[in-house]
């Protein structure tokens, strides 16, 4: 397993020279967990970097992605437009939220509308699901097991954290557990 992290930017991209030692996108990190198997968490501008990439390594092959979603602002969800395997039929999608499924793909389905996205949600090729977690709930490939809480996020967007546990890794001292 390893982890990556894609933008941690907040609010808006930041292109340029003095951005490149932290990255300029904004929030997306990703795990990938075996062939074609990836936990991605937030789908800010740093997904369409990984998408390409998933794109490229998995050739052929059936794509997984859980995309774990802490809140719907838009630093967090403004890459999913853009994001390669959505678009892909050997793509299956699981988007998981603290809200419920409904509102969930509403609010993608929003981003992706006319007049601010050329093709709306339902064109795209991929197998799609929303579900919301909940405290104790969780339905990742057996491999992982995601413990979720609801934090107050700190601006009004209610929010979700998770924490990854790899089954048989264990960090070494002094690397963070996940």
């Amino acid at each position: 397993m390893k982890l990556e992290f894609w933008g941690v930017r907040g609010t808006a991209p930041a292109p340029g020279a003095a951005w490149a030692r932290y990255g300029g996108h904004t929030t997306c990190s990703s795990v990938r967990i075996g062939p074609g198997e990836y936990i991605v968490i937030d789908a800010g501008t740093g997904l369409r970097e990984l998408g390409d990439r998933i794109m490229a390594e998995e050739g052929d092959g059936d794509i997984r992605i859980d995309l774990l979603l802490t809140h719907f602002h838009l630093d967090h969800i403004m890459g999913f437009p853009v994001f390669a395997p959505l678009f892909s039929s050997r793509t299956s999608l699981v988007v998981h939220s603290p809200a419920g499924a409904p509102e969930t793909e509403s609010a993608l389905a929003g981003l992706m509308a006319y007049p601010y996205f050329p093709l709306g949600l339902g064109r795209t090729a991929a197998r799609k699901e929303f579900r919301e977690f909940a405290p104790g709930q969780c339905r990742l490939p057996a491999r992982c097991r995601r413990d979720e809480h609801r934090p107050g996020h700190g601006h009004g967007a209610p929010g979700g954290g998770h924490r990854r546990t790899p089954g048989r890794l264990r960090p070494r001292r002094g690397i963070p557990r996940l």
